[in-house]
């Protein structure tokens, strides 16, 4: 959503429905970018004001932790898109079984019970 205003984030996302497409994966902009969603738990939220259960909202994990914060506050970010209505989530790419274990046992502490999917590479 990096940049986006909900103008725009409302005419992406009534294409994608108008296309058939149900299924998002609501990533955060940048903090410091002039984005109405500099956190992808608000994009997420907004996305289920706005549209209701129209789409199927899948969210980042981190299992080693984001890049931009430590493995705590990654986990109480993903708290947070969770409960701003995340259907599950697909973690970032990991080569260490222990530590997706050990995030979805983390996970399931905090209350998070979507499902975890794990790791992917993106491709540009």
């Amino acid at each position: 959503s990096n940049g986006l205003s909900k103008s725009d984030m409302h005419e992406i996302l009534e294409d994608a429905r108008s296309h058939g497409i149900r299924n998002i994966l609501a990533l955060s902009g940048d903090e410091n970018s002039n984005s109405d969603f500099p956190y992808a738990s608000e994009l997420v939220r907004w996305i289920r004001e706005e549209f209701g259960t129209t789409f199927v909202i899948a969210v980042a994990g981190y299992p080693e932790g984001h890049p931009d914060s430590n493995y705590e506050e990654s986990l109480h970010h993903l708290k947070a898109k969770v409960d701003a209505g995340a259907d599950f989530v697909i973690t970032q790419l990991f080569f260490d079984v222990n530590l997706y274990e050990k995030f979805v046992l983390d996970s399931l502490k905090l209350g998070i019970t979507i499902p975890i999917i794990a790791g992917v590479l993106p491709l540009q």
